[in-house]
């Protein structure tokens, strides 16, 4: 009844470049939010497990390394950024899930589903582009 089509989901480069900011974007964005501190603002336990300033310059810094990386063309310092932000978002969506169902804080899986989308998405960009630097076939990286 329903066919597959042919369409291969490529993202032409003057949009993929903007996709790829974010990556580097978010991180710094939220790291900087960290780093204004969350006054008023119950925290979960992973974060109360670091002083608010280290999860800020932690992200910050992965950020940091993600953008440095693409603007400059360097691979494995983008991947070390991307893994990093990938780690440390996971570890908060974590931390958020845990503390909004487990308590009833409201909100849901949302916020924690946002943290760990951008987790995923910058693992997934980083095992990519160590496979591309590895010279796997291009079959493979497409």
């Amino acid at each position: 009844m329903f066919r597959r089509g042919a369409w291969v989901p490529l993202i032409p480069m003057r949009y993929r470049w903007p996709i790829l900011a974010l990556l580097g974007i978010t991180p710094t964005l939220i790291g900087v939010d960290y780093l204004m501190g969350e006054h008023g603002v119950a925290l979960s336990v992973v974060e109360r497990a670091a002083p608010l300033w280290l999860w800020g310059w932690a992200l910050v810094a992965a950020g940091g390394l993600i953008e440095v990386g693409y603007l400059m063309r360097w691979p494995r310092t983008t991947i070390t950024g991307l893994h990093l932000s990938g780690v440390l978002l996971a570890v908060i969506a974590v931390g958020l899930g845990w503390e909004l169902i487990d308590i009833g804080m409201g909100g849901g899986f949302r916020t924690s589903w946002l943290y760990l989308a951008v987790a995923l998405a910058s693992w997934w960009a980083a095992l990519g582009y160590a496979m591309q630097i590895r010279g796997l076939p291009k079959g493979d990286i497409t």
